[in-house]
């Protein structure tokens, strides 16, 4: 493998970012171990370059990406593209043309922006599959990487080819920094799509093998593509997709592919997908220090369609068994190491895989077709008891976008003392110390993991859900002194998420301009609903750019993807013959959990100004049943 040189900044690369594979086998950025958790962005298809590809850095950092791979160009709203990703903690690998002339152009012009850390020296490197000849040989690549590293020799050198047994890998080893090796099975027909998975496994066992003991760094790029004339793989599958290859020995991830023009724009055409991508990214923070830092091992099954791997560092392990079986649940028996003890802790109990449990030095169970099971266990010292970890989350009602403040201090040790404090806080923030201050960015539940250590470097650790609400506006019980008004407050839920709708209007009373206070910059706006047993819903828009203010006439909200909290629209109409509409549809607004108890109390609430109200009692005016709740007051 090539080695960089000295990480020293030359004085005309000042603000520039450096990258280096190091010592201990991982990606280097500005020194530190960094492991990419990225997309690759064919911007070039449809040119959705430079500005016109904004939107969709915003996108890919929101969706938890630390890494993107646009094509970039020397056209010079270019820099807008950088620019956004260094705002949003994005870094780029650019894929760029690289004419006959070599590409000095481009490289030159960019290399000194902070976004930027790796270049695509080639694409499908080692193709095509049946030869003899290759798409770029390998004293191209040596060429290119050369020439790479004397235009930015403080960036890395990357290309991405095949995976499928077969491909020739072993010839490419020292040609390029990084290797990215791709696995598209689903859809791909090379074997029946029952194999997909296996096939998956079966590639990344033969890079591995290509790769040997050389230290050849690679990362994977898993499938979140469609062929043509082909489906996108489901959110389980990928998730497999991805978790074989970190088995065996991925650095990184760099999945195919967000952008592929309008037909393959993944946030649009595979919506689920894109969403579960978030999760997943979560999850591979959670589990970085173990990919980085942790001592790999395969372990052994007895099967040939279940796959298992742990990483054991600083008194604790990660599991991770998968099984490629599409159809049949298969009993699971694999070693861990000596010492390890119960309970194996479920490291992201959101998902469904769970169940195994620790007998007799073997973490033992059943998988079920296509699962991924991922466990951490604690590894006690010899003579001595292990530490017991203890989590408060305050305030009790913690609400996304708000602070809140998670305590380990009252963890103790019976026969010494707790020394460290590691949290993972599930939402991928990973932070140390008996206590700190977090603020959750989506509602929902986040399960909160504290690792202690005691002076004798044993561990013990705890995970605990926290609920994160839309909103911490909403009283257990309505407030007084609200202002009544003419209402009508439907509710409809056909029984499915995505076809949930709502909409509150209130009106033909007084409200001043000062109790809307200003939702543009600092005043939440809150709808809360009880029936007979207490608070039944609780949502909001929370301030910011959605709201516009209006000036006399009030503020208008807009928010077409309905985000956390589930509410579209809004107008808020002061006056003496005041006006206030809500609406809210979707997925993202809470479950309704109709039919209502009567009576039923909706209060809409100004986080720093007014309340305004409407009551429903049975009668003629009011329908209540499992699939819609209508009413009117006043």
């Amino acid at each position: 493998m090539l080695a960089l040189g000295a990480l020293a900044l030359q004085a005309h690369d000042a603000r520039a970012t450096t990258a280096a594979v190091a010592p201990d086998g991982n990606v280097h950025v500005d020194g530190e171990p960094f492991f990419p958790i990225g997309i690759i962005h064919v911007s070039w298809i449809g040119d959705k370059q430079g500005a016109k590809a904004v939107p969709d850095i915003h996108l890919a950092a929101d969706a938890g990406f630390n890494l993107i791979q646009p094509t970039i160009d020397a056209r010079d709203d270019t820099e807008q593209e950088l620019d956004a990703a260094t705002a949003r903690g994005l870094y780029v690998m650019a894929e760029i043309p690289w004419p006959a002339n070599g590409p000095a152009g481009f490289v030159n012009k960019w290399k000194s922006h902070p976004a930027i850390i790796a270049w695509l020296i080639a694409d499908d490197f080692n193709a095509p599959y049946s030869g003899p000849a290759y798409n770029h040989p390998p004293a191209e690549l040596t060429a290119r990487n050369a020439e790479l590293h004397g235009l930015a020799p403080n960036h890395l050198s990357f290309a991405s080819g095949g995976s499928y047994p077969g491909f020739r890998i072993a010839e490419f080893l020292g040609t390029m920094d990084v290797m990215g090796f791709q696995s598209y099975p689903v859809g791909a027909q090379n074997a029946p799509d029952e194999y997909a998975l296996q096939e998956n496994v079966d590639s990344f066992d033969w890079v591995r093998d290509q790769i040997g003991a050389s230290g050849q760094l690679f990362v994977a790029t898993p499938q979140a593509y469609r062929w043509d004339g082909g489906r996108y793989p489901t959110p389980r599958e990928a998730r497999n997709m991805l978790y074989a290859p970190l088995q065996r020995g991925a650095k990184g991830v760099l999945w195919y592919a967000m952008w592929e023009g309008g037909s393959r724009y993944l946030p649009k055409t595979s919506p689920a997908l894109w969403a579960d991508l978030k999760n997943t990214n979560v999850e591979l923070k959670s589990l970085t220090p173990f990919l980085l830092h942790g001592t790999r091992t395969e372990l052994a099954t007895g099967n040939g369609r279940v796959h298992a791997a742990s990483w054991q560092l600083a008194g604790q392990v990660i599991v991770v068994v998968l099984s490629t079986h599409r159809t049949d649940s298969i009993p699971v028996a694999v070693d861990l190491p000596p010492g390890a003890v119960a309970p194996a802790h479920t490291v992201f109990p959101s998902r469904p895989e769970t169940g195994m449990t620790v007998v007799s030095g073997q973490l033992t169970g059943t998988i079920a077709p296509e699962e991924v099971h991922v466990y951490l266990l604690d590894l006690p010292v010899a003579g001595n008891a292990s530490p017991v970890p203890s989590v408060s989350v305050t305030p009790t009602s913690v609400a996304y976008g708000e602070p809140a403040t998670f305590d380990g201090s009252a963890s103790t040790d019976s026969d010494g003392s707790v020394t460290a404090w590691d949290w993972d806080l599930g939402d991928g923030t990973l932070v140390s110390g008996s206590m700190g201050a977090h603020t959750w960015q989506t509602p929902g539940t986040h399960f909160v993991r504290l690792t202690v250590r005691d002076d004798d470097g044993a561990t013990g650790t705890t995970i605990v859900p926290v609920e994160v609400g839309i909103t911490s506006q909403c009283t257990p019980a309505p407030r007084a002194g609200c202002r009544t008004g003419k209402t009508s407050f439907v509710l409809r839920d056909p029984g499915v998420a995505s076809r949930r709708t709502l909409a509150l209007t209130w009106n033909r009373a007084e409200t001043p301009l000062a109790e809307l206070g200003d939702p543009t910059t600092s005043t939440e706006v809150a709808l809360c609903v009880y029936d007979g047993d207490g608070l039944a819903i609780a949502t909001s828009a929370k301030p910011g750019s959605e709201w516009t203010a209006l000036g006399a006439t009030g503020f208008r909200f807009k928010d077409v993807a309905a985000h956390p909290g589930g509410l579209a629209s809004a107008r808020l109409k002061p006056g003496t013959n005041a006006s206030l509409t809500v609406k809210g549809k979707g997925a993202n607004l809470p479950a309704l959990g109709l039919p209502f108890t009567l009576p039923v109390t909706v209060q809409l609430v100004a986080s720093d100004g007014g309340c305004w109200q409407g009551s429903y009692a049975a009668g003629p005016s009011t329908k209540n049943t499992s699939a819609l709740f209508r009413g009117k007051s006043g």
